[in-house]
């Protein structure tokens, strides 16, 4: 699993952004190709910052190509709507 993708939601509603977070891993779930891992979704390891909570999930692959049509597929049918907000990080130099 060479490709990493983090999806990092936050939001001042904890129990919001869990579920936001939660839901999307479902969807990503029953979209990813065989070979697409779909790991959390879990706190972030600094879990509160400015008082936002923040979740994070993360997708891995062999391959871009997988998690491209992935992304492609699922997110923009699954927009965050405020006050939650949505990061993607691709290939995370570091996953704190």
């Amino acid at each position: 699993y060479g490709r990493i993708v983090r999806l990092i939601a936050r939001g001042p509603d904890e129990a919001g952004v869990a579920r936001y977070m939660e839901e999307l891993a479902q969807c990503l779930r029953a979209a990813c190709e065989p070979d697409v891992r779909v790991l959390g979704p879990a706190p972030a390891p600094v879990a509160k910052i400015r008082d936002l909570f923040r979740f994070h999930l993360q997708l891995r692959s062999p391959t871009h190509t997988a998690l491209q049509r992935l992304m492609r597929a699922v997110l923009p049918g699954y927009p965050a709507s405020p006050p939650i907000e949505l990061a993607v990080d691709v290939d995370p130099m570091s996953l704190l």
